[in-house]
């Protein structure tokens, strides 16, 4: 009985040593995955489009393109008035990122 239970142990571990050895790939120096720089940016994101930035491993030089950070939305600041007779104005506004100046706001009557 020992010595059944010991072929079993011995043959149990032959088998887990090759399956080991056949899952690792010496061919492969990133198979336990990626060293991935700082990434370049491609299209930075704007306010109506996200960024996309391309990512280069470190160790065997492979790419990835990633879409990212998600639009960002306009960032509108005031630039001025235009005062209209009395009782009414314009206001006018920019987007502090540049994307769009959005048309004047009519205040009053």
């Amino acid at each position: 009985m020992k010595k059944t239970l010991l072929i079993l142990l011995s043959l149990l571990l032959v088998v887990s040593v090759t399956f080991a050895f056949a899952a690792c790939n010496p061919d492969d120096p990133c198979a336990e995955g990626h060293s991935w720089d700082d990434g370049t940016p491609q299209t930075p994101a704007s306010c109506e489009s996200a960024g996309v930035t391309v990512y280069r491993c470190r160790v065997c030089g492979k790419t990835e393109t990633r879409s990212e950070p998600a639009k960002l939305g306009h960032d509108y600041t005031l630039q001025g008035w235009t005062w209209d007779e009395y009782d009414s104005a314009t206001a006018h506004f920019t987007c502090s990122r540049g994307d769009l100046t959005p048309p004047p706001r009519r205040h009053g009557r």
